[in-house]
């Protein structure tokens, strides 16, 4: 009898079963191995080093002391306690609870843990054969890199700080802000914030300068940029507007200048502005403006650099009519390449010369539309919007309007090199306008009361020749001269008249002021037995549209005949008294 079937004889369906493959299963009516038990095998010792155990399930083995295994082989192995192994060799291994370690000191190679819960260490992960390099746990939420045996990095619930590299402790050049602050900050090594990017993507540059495409600052501004710019159209620095794609009118890209005012405020001071110019679509036309402001005002513009050239300095738009000029001659009324204009009706010098830290001259406007130039801060000279000129007046009462600017104005007429010249001027001595030529060389005077001085050479006069047909008596122009040489007509016999006017078209009686006397003389060439015996002013005798009109001839008669003589010369003072209002006297000579 095989010892097999002697142990069937012992197996019971319930307790013990030996099967034809002579496995043996204990509580196991189907054995899967040469030993198989179902249930809890107790023992106080195992002997072998376990290298074909296979197939243990998490429930396989336990006891009490703990099972210690030498070596673990295969794919997996899981644990749901507590454990403590030796080597454990494999391509991976899972644990449910939580791995501790007292010591570890022969790692041949590094593979792949992987851990179901976390895992602990309780101060720091050392890089292999450096000691130097670590990652520690110094705190809670907080960990930190090492190294060259120096923190250079640090993580916190708040804050990721960075360090210097070379093991310093005494400054941090880098900080990130958690998700409430989303911050970047670096610092320099004096611990002092120097760069700081917010969380609403603000950038705050604190101290010191800024330069870009450089290592050095070529001058003492704070923010320099290095290009080789060699065209207006090509940029060192470029502001972009184009946020908004709606290409409206006066948007674009500013500066924007500000400082402290001296109290308890910054303020803005000026700006500068690129906007478009137009709202038109594909209409890429633009101007330049810049801003200022006064106090208590807010930033305005000031002066503008339209896309046509023109410089407009106090308003947005050119004034007068429409176009673009083509040369500073333009023709188009109140158009120019510069505009200047206030928003105000207030007198202004719009442009001012200066030297030396003072008011040199300047050019402006008042309140009724004058132009008034300036030397230093005294107005000089104005031209009215009447078209007259004042000088060294504010209130010119004639086209040209001369003031003196001490005593005696004056006018110089020269020629080139001065070497000679002739002046007008007025005396205030007398109040006589004095005409000199050759520096002082005074030639004539004519005082405030009407008088007429020559000094040196002879007084000439004016000849208008007239000669009249028959019936036409002769009309003297006086606004031509003083003298009337007249010829009598050919075929013309008797009396004839002489009307005194201004010109054709200006009477004598608007030209002349009363209580004044005028000297005439009429220089009388008898052509037939004609002759002059009476005198009209503008057109009338005595009576006449209130004309009032006296003659009185030298020996108490008036001529009655014409006379054999060559020359017949009428002298006349004609003395106007009133308005329209006349006398003459007439003192006739014959010349054989």
């Amino acid at each position: 009898m095989s010892r097999a079937r002697d142990l069937s004889k012992l197996s019971s369906p319930s307790n013990f079963t030996v099967d034809t493959n002579n496995n043996i299963g204990v509580n196991s009516t189907t054995p899967d191995a040469k030993f198989d038990v179902v249930g809890v095998v107790s023992a106080t010792k195992y002997f072998g080093d376990g290298s074909e155990l296979t197939g243990i399930t998490a429930g396989g083995l336990s006891g009490a002391p703990d099972i210690t295994i030498g070596n673990i082989t295969g794919v997996a192995a899981t644990f749901t306690g507590d454990m403590s192994v030796r080597n454990i060799t494999g391509v991976a291994a899972t644990f449910t609870g939580v791995l501790t370690y007292e010591d570890v000191t022969n790692i041949d190679s590094i593979g792949i843990i992987t851990a179901r819960s976390g895992v602990s260490i309780g101060d720091s992960i050392f890089h292999t054969g450096d000691s130097n390099t670590a990652i520690r746990f110094p705190a809670n939420d907080t960990f930190t890199v090492e190294t060259a045996g120096s923190e250079t990095a640090r993580f916190t619930s708040s804050a990721i700080t960075f360090k210097a590299p070379d093991g310093g402790s005494r400054y941090n050049f880098g900080e990130l802000g958690n998700s409430a602050h989303a911050e970047l900050s670096l610092y320099n090594s004096s611990d002092s914030q120097k760069v700081r990017i917010a969380a609403n993507n603000d950038t705050f540059f604190n101290g010191g300068n800024v330069i870009v495409n450089g290592t050095t600052t070529g001058s003492s501004a704070k923010f320099e940029v290095r290009s080789t710019t060699g065209s207006i159209s090509s940029a060192t620095v470029r502001l972009n507007g184009d946020a908004t794609d709606t290409g409206a009118i006066n948007t674009g890209s500013s500066l924007l200048f500000a400082g402290h005012d001296g109290g308890n405020a910054s303020r803005d001071f000026a700006s500068i502005f690129a906007g478009k110019e137009n709202g038109t679509g594909s209409n890429y036309a633009a101007y330049l403006a810049f801003g200022t402001r006064s106090n208590g005002s807010t930033l305005a513009e000031k002066l503008r650099i339209a896309s046509s050239g023109d410089l407009l300095i106090g308003l947005t738009a050119a004034v007068g009519e429409g176009g673009t000029p083509a040369d500073l001659n333009s023709t188009e009324i109140g158009r120019g390449f510069i505009n200047l204009s206030r928003d105000d009706t207030a007198a202004a010098d719009h442009i001012l010369f200066g030297k030396n830290g003072a008011i040199a001259a300047s050019v402006g406007t008042d309140t009724t539309n004058t132009l008034v130039f300036k030397t230093g801060t005294t107005e000089r000279l104005r031209i009215t919007s009447a078209g007259r000129f004042g000088f060294h007046t504010t209130s010119p009462d004639a086209e040209v309007h001369i003031e003196p600017v001490s005593t005696n104005a004056s006018i110089l007429l020269s020629n080139d090199g001065r070497t000679q010249w002739f002046r007008i001027q007025n005396n205030e001595t007398d109040d006589a306008l004095v005409f000199n030529a050759n520096d002082t060389n005074e030639r004539l005077r004519i005082t405030s009361a009407g008088g007429v001085r020559f000094a040196g050479g002879p007084l000439e006069e004016k000849i208008e020749e007239r000669s009249n047909d028959v019936g036409d008596d002769a009309n003297f122009n006086v606004m031509n001269g003083n003298v009337l040489a007249y010829t009598g007509a050919a075929n013309a016999a008797g009396a004839r008249t002489i009307n005194i006017r201004g010109n054709a078209s200006t009477a004598y009686n608007d030209i002349t002021a009363s209580n004044h006397i005028v000297s005439l003389t009429v220089i009388h060439r008898p052509n037939s037995n004609d002759y002059i015996n009476a005198y009209t002013v503008d057109g009338n005798a005595n009576g006449q549209n209130s004309y009032s009109i006296s003659i009185q001839f030298l020996g108490g008669s008036a001529p009655s005949s014409a006379s054999a003589s060559a020359y017949e010369v009428h002298n006349i003072s004609l003395i106007k008294s009133a308005d329209k209002s006349y006398q003459f006297l007439v003192a006739v000579s014959e010349y054989a």
